[in-house]
Protein backbone atom coordinates (compact mmCIF):
# COMPACT_ATOMS: atom_id res chain seq x y z
CA UNK A 1 0.00 0.00 0.00
CA UNK A 2 1.31 3.77 -0.92
CA UNK A 3 1.48 4.72 2.46
CA UNK A 4 2.29 9.11 0.68
CA UNK A 5 -1.20 8.49 -0.05
CA UNK A 6 -3.16 10.09 2.84
CA UNK A 7 -5.67 7.20 4.61
CA UNK A 8 -8.51 9.42 3.57
CA UNK A 9 -8.45 9.41 0.09
CA UNK A 10 -7.91 5.41 -0.08
CA UNK A 11 -10.83 5.14 1.72
CA UNK A 12 -12.99 7.36 -0.09
CA UNK A 13 -11.73 6.08 -3.12
CA UNK A 14 -13.08 2.71 -2.19
CA UNK A 15 -16.27 4.14 -0.46
CA UNK A 16 -17.09 6.50 -3.71
CA UNK A 17 -15.64 3.52 -6.69
CA UNK A 18 -17.91 0.73 -4.24
CA UNK A 19 -21.03 3.37 -4.55
CA UNK A 20 -20.74 4.29 -8.16
CA UNK A 21 -20.49 0.68 -9.08
CA UNK A 22 -22.64 -1.30 -6.94
CA UNK A 23 -24.97 1.30 -5.37
CA UNK A 24 -25.76 1.83 -2.25
CA UNK A 25 -28.38 0.98 0.04
CA UNK A 26 -29.87 3.24 2.44
CA UNK A 27 -31.92 0.87 4.46
CA UNK A 28 -29.50 -2.28 4.43
CA UNK A 29 -26.23 1.39 5.91
CA UNK A 30 -28.78 2.06 8.43
CA UNK A 31 -29.50 -1.89 9.43
CA UNK A 32 -26.17 -2.35 9.83
CA UNK A 33 -24.68 1.02 11.40
CA UNK A 34 -25.43 -0.58 14.93
CA UNK A 35 -22.63 -3.03 14.23
CA UNK A 36 -19.99 -0.66 14.12
CA UNK A 37 -18.46 2.50 15.75
CA UNK A 38 -20.47 5.44 15.41
CA UNK A 39 -18.02 7.21 14.33
CA UNK A 40 -17.80 4.98 10.97
CA UNK A 41 -21.20 5.77 10.49
CA UNK A 42 -20.80 9.27 10.18
CA UNK A 43 -18.14 8.96 8.14
CA UNK A 44 -19.21 6.82 5.74
CA UNK A 45 -22.31 8.91 5.36
CA UNK A 46 -20.22 11.67 5.27
CA UNK A 47 -17.98 10.72 2.50
CA UNK A 48 -20.73 8.76 0.14
CA UNK A 49 -22.82 12.62 0.12
CA UNK A 50 -20.04 14.82 -0.17
CA UNK A 51 -18.48 12.51 -2.98
CA UNK A 52 -21.24 10.81 -4.67
CA UNK A 53 -24.86 11.73 -5.88
CA UNK A 54 -26.29 9.22 -3.11
CA UNK A 55 -28.57 10.49 -0.22
CA UNK A 56 -28.72 8.22 2.87
CA UNK A 57 -31.32 9.63 4.91
CA UNK A 58 -31.83 6.24 6.54
CA UNK A 59 -28.53 5.89 7.36
CA UNK A 60 -28.51 9.60 8.83
CA UNK A 61 -31.78 9.28 10.86
CA UNK A 62 -29.53 6.51 12.64
CA UNK A 63 -26.95 8.97 13.00
CA UNK A 64 -29.17 11.88 14.49
CA UNK A 65 -29.94 9.10 17.10
CA UNK A 66 -26.43 9.11 18.38
CA UNK A 67 -24.84 11.37 21.18
CA UNK A 68 -24.71 14.50 19.97
CA UNK A 69 -20.56 15.04 21.07
CA UNK A 70 -18.90 14.78 17.19
CA UNK A 71 -16.73 12.23 15.93
CA UNK A 72 -13.62 13.60 14.01
CA UNK A 73 -13.31 12.79 10.42
CA UNK A 74 -9.72 12.08 11.11
CA UNK A 75 -9.32 10.34 14.17
CA UNK A 76 -5.87 11.48 15.19
CA UNK A 77 -6.19 14.88 14.46
CA UNK A 78 -7.06 17.69 16.48
CA UNK A 79 -10.80 18.88 17.85
CA UNK A 80 -10.26 22.18 14.96
CA UNK A 81 -12.37 22.81 12.33
CA UNK A 82 -16.51 22.81 11.91
CA UNK A 83 -18.74 20.42 12.69
CA UNK A 84 -20.83 19.06 9.93
CA UNK A 85 -24.60 19.06 11.73
CA UNK A 86 -26.17 16.21 9.79
CA UNK A 87 -23.88 13.83 9.88
CA UNK A 88 -22.30 15.36 13.79
CA UNK A 89 -19.36 15.27 12.23
CA UNK A 90 -15.78 17.63 13.20
CA UNK A 91 -14.54 18.15 10.11
CA UNK A 92 -10.85 18.27 11.26
CA UNK A 93 -9.36 17.68 7.88
CA UNK A 94 -9.47 18.24 4.04
CA UNK A 95 -10.59 15.45 2.14
CA UNK A 96 -10.36 14.86 -1.38
CA UNK A 97 -11.21 11.55 -3.53
CA UNK A 98 -9.60 10.82 -6.56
Amino acid sequence: MDTAVPWSVRANTVITDLAGETGLDDETLASLAPQFADAAARRVGWTVERFTDHRLDALAKHVARLSLAPSRLHPSLSLTGGVDHRWTLRLNTVVEAN
